[in-house]
Order: structure tokens, then sequence, then C-alpha cells
């Protein structure tokens, strides 16, 4: 005989506590889909806020959401509301929250560069470019010129654009357009791709025609993760084709939408210098990893220490830039 016979009913006050909860979890609900669809209710809605126990606060911020699953803390990081993340930034279940598409409110204002965000949430301070983790750069007066700043991650020009991105990636995984390949890769590298762990790196002044080289600091097996190519994710303009040097096509795997790029012009990371051959050691891959495209160098053979990482920038690059062609 079960140890428990009594009734499995709740008491009534707890029925009613439950009801009222689910209820105010639906009306917190319905409010942050209406300032999702208008930030205009930013004011009136932190008035609410404002009159709230600290206990009924965090409550509803860590059940109530958006349609699509978008906390509060979430829409705070979108539309810049800095009072609204100092107020519950701190919370660990909401900084870990995540919406549809898998994403906390942390890792949404990384990809949006929203770093006073990010710092209120408790992400580490960014670094200077000449300081990146695992890699060196030798001394050179040439290392003045950079005006580039360090990204370990890519980052989406606007929040439309990420979920725009987001959206395409999402469709064509569904359809399964996406090869197998690339979603393995994705799975096989993933902590790779989200610590930003790659081998230890070197970058030197090559000379005047060239510029700048990456070079192995220690050996690299063959299917070794190298790094990622990281920079601004913004819908590909002319300019991107005939004047900078540093974009690469960014997919979404979806034909017949308009094209965007990942320029590492301004923002970036040591990538940004490996040079071409038309015997690279190096293939750059886009991989699906997490609901989003990433693109990783992956090693072709054993790279020897002090060997160059290069890979081949395709027949597209050189027609359409204005540099001239140099095969490492």
């Amino acid at each position: 005989m079960p140890k428990f016979q009594g009734s499995s009913r709740l008491p009534d006050s707890e029925l009613w506590k439950e009801g009222q909860a689910r209820m105010q979890i639906s009306c917190w609900s319905d409010r942050l889909d209406s300032l999702a669809r208008d930030k205009t209710f930013w004011p009136q809605f932190k008035s609410e806020i404002q009159s709230m126990s600290s206990s009924d606060l965090i409550f509803l911020s860590r059940f109530a959401a958006t349609s699509d699953f978008q906390s509060i803390l979430h829409l705070a990081v979108r539309d810049d509301q800095m009072d609204c993340i100092s107020l519950l930034g701190q919370e660990k279940s909401l900084i870990e929250r995540r919406n549809c598409y898998g994403m906390t409110p942390l890792e949404l204002a990384q990809f949006l560069h929203k770093q006073r965000s990010a710092a209120l949430m408790g992400a580490s301070q960014r670094c200077e470019f000449l300081k990146q983790p695992n890699v060196e750069f030798e001394p050179s007066d040439h290392l003045v010129a950079i005006d580039t700043e360090y990204v370990a991650h890519p980052v989406f020009e606007s929040h439309d654009l990420l979920d725009e991105i987001l959206a395409y990636t999402r469709k064509a995984k569904d359809d399964e357009i996406i090869s197998s390949e690339r979603i393995w890769m994705g799975v096989y590298y993933d902590m790779e791709i989200q610590q930003g762990t790659h081998p230890l790196m070197s970058v030197r002044w090559i000379d005047q025609n060239i510029g700048f080289g990456v070079f192995a600091s220690e050996r690299i097996m063959p299917c070794s993760y190298v790094g990622e190519y990281t920079g601004l994710i913004q819908e590909r303009k002319p300019r991107h084709v005939k004047e900078s040097n540093y974009c690469i096509r960014y997919t979404s795997w979806q034909t017949g939408k308009r094209p965007h790029v990942i320029d590492a012009e301004k923002m970036g990371n040591f990538t940004r210098f490996i040079n071409h051959s038309d015997q690279p050691n190096v293939s750059l891959v886009c991989v699906y990893w997490r609901g989003m495209p990433r693109l990783i160098f992956v090693s072709l053979r054993e790279i020897p220490e002090g060997g160059q990482i290069t890979f081949d920038y395709g027949k597209t690059f050189w027609k359409q830039s204005n540099q001239t062609k140099i095969n490492i």
C-alpha cells in the first residue's frame, strides 16, 4: 500500500496563490509583448517596476516572457535600459535565461557589442587589440598604424539584423539546407568557438608589399581549430567589395536573401592578418553553431612551429579587389 493515502489536492489557499501567480505571469507576459513591439512603453513600465517589491519583481522577471521567450532583461539589453539592467543584471537565473534562439541576455549584449550592458551583468572588461589572449605581436613601428578594436566573436550591426540572421538560419536548418557536416563541426568545435581558445600565434610584419602575417608559435595538428574570423556583420554594400580588403561573405544558408558580410576593418582579431596562398594550410569554414553561422579556420595539415598560417582568398576576391595578387 502507498505510504500516503490522503488527498493529493492542494489546499484551497495554495490553489488560490498558484492561480494568482499564473494570472500575474500572464499579465506581465502580455505587457512584455507590448514592450517588445513598442519601446515607448519603457517609462511607464519602469515606474511600475519601481513600485514592486524586490521578491515580486524577481519572480515575475524569472517566469514571464514574450511570445518568443524574451525576458525583461533581454528587452532591456536590446533597448539600452541601463537602470533596468542594473536592477536585474546580477540575478543569476535571469542572466542565464534563454530566448527562443537559445541566447541569454549576456550573450545578446556581447553579440550586439553593448559593452556597458555586458559589464553590468558581470562580463569581463574588453582587452586591447595588441593584448589578445594567446597572440604575440612582435615589436614593429607598423603596429601604431593598427586602428582596430579587438572582438573575440562576431558583432551584429543591429538587433534587427541579428534576429533576421537567426530566423534565416533556423529556417535553413528546418528545411535541411545546412549539411550535416557543418552541423557536426559546430558541435565538435563548440568549446573552442564558445571560449575563443586557439593555438599560440604570433603576428609579424613581413614587408611593405605583404604587410603583417600570422605564424604558429607551436605545432598545430591537422583538423585543429585555428581561430575565428570576427568583425562587424552587416548588409553587403558596393564599398565592401571595392574598398575593403577585410570583408568576407557571411552566410545564413538562405538563397535569394540579402547578402551579408563580416567586416574586420575596424573591429576583429588576429585572423584579419592571415595571408593568401594558392596552397593554404588552413580552410575557412562556415559552421552551424547553436543556431548561428560562425566562420572558423581549420588546419588542413600539420603546421610546424614558426609556419605561416595561410588560406585561399578565392578567385572572386582577386577579381573584385583593387589589390595585386600575392601568393605566399
